[in-house]
């Protein structure tokens, strides 16, 4: 069949003749339904009722099958969405609300003037402020990053060390009561830095809140998408099966109910009637049964 289209597709190049290739596949390929259907014909009633059954039970993992696989697909999706937008979204929040804590006390150390005690107390919450913003700086790359984030991130990288370095100058020369000169130490090496910081920050923040508005949008169009799609299938496999057992139906009960009527004729004294006994199943077992019974009245008569 492959080499006859092949064939077909290279000698139909005018428009005439591709109509009637087609129709002669079309033709062909109703050859080989109607065979099938003459194969169904000549079951045994027992196999053709087992192969209404496993028809539909086929259509039923069909259904189950396309089910399941968007199923995967969509969930699939909304966890990629969780981990990797809606995560880094809350992160990079996370991150710029430690970043805005750590400049608040910074100032405080460098500026304010406090018991040993008080600055011992500061810097060790400090200390803790930039833990946790190097866990969240951690934790967000290792999401899923695309070009534009990474080279933020090494932007960030390189300002926020900068930043470091002046600002633990800046809290040193305060420790030493040199606190106007520290804070111009870190207001001419470290409070540019420090804007740029702050400015990425706020950049990946809004990207990432773009990208996962966008992966929602998406989401919900796959979602209805794949409704659609197993809505399709379902109501084929109902069509299909549907017409599947109406075929099969009509390949058991329309022989009986001639050979219903061909007796009630028999019976009220036609004993030309002959059934026609062309199947291999049962049903043509008993048509030929009957046959004989007619020859053999008509033989007695």
């Amino acid at each position: 069949e492959i080499s006859q289209y092949i064939l077909g597709r290279n000698l139909c190049e005018d428009e005439e003749y591709h109509i009637l290739w087609i129709i002669s596949i079309y033709f062909h390929r109703s050859r080989y339904f109607w065979g099938n259907l003459v194969m169904v014909k000549n079951l045994k009633i027992f196999w053709k009722i087992m192969a209404v059954i496993c028809t539909m039970a086929l259509f039923m993992a069909v259904v189950g099958f396309t089910s399941k696989y968007f199923s995967d697909k969509l969930s699939e999706r909304l966890d990629d969405m969780y981990h990797n937008q809606l995560t880094a979204v809350k992160v990079v929040n996370a991150m710029r609300a430690q970043s805005r804590a750590v400049e608040a006390l910074a100032m405080e150390i460098i500026l304010a003037n406090m018991t040993p005690e008080r600055m011992y107390h500061e810097q060790s919450v400090l200390a803790d402020r930039v833990s946790e913003f190097d866990r969240l700086l951690d934790v967000y790359e290792k999401t899923k990053l695309d070009t534009y984030q990474k080279e933020r991130l090494v932007l960030v990288k390189n300002d926020l060390a900068v930043y470091r370095q002046a600002r633990g100058q800046a809290i040193q020369m305060a420790i030493a009561g040199q606190r106007a000169e520290g804070y111009k130490h870190f207001e001419e090496h470290g409070m540019k830095q420090l804007d740029n910081v702050n400015v990425l920050l706020k950049e990946l923040a809004d990207y990432n809140a773009k990208i996962s508005e966008q992966a929602m949008e998406e989401g919900q169009a796959e979602a209805i998408r794949s409704e659609i799609i197993v809505l399709i299938v379902t109501l084929s496999a109902i069509v299909l099966a549907i017409v599947l057992g109406i075929i099969l139906a009509r390949a058991i009960t329309n022989p009986v109910q001639t050979l219903q009527n061909l007796m009630a004729q028999a019976g009220n004294g036609d004993l030309t009637v002959k059934a026609n006994a062309d199947s291999q199943d049962e049903l043509g077992q008993l048509s030929q049964s009957f046959n004989e019974m007619i020859k053999n009245q008509m033989t007695v008569v």
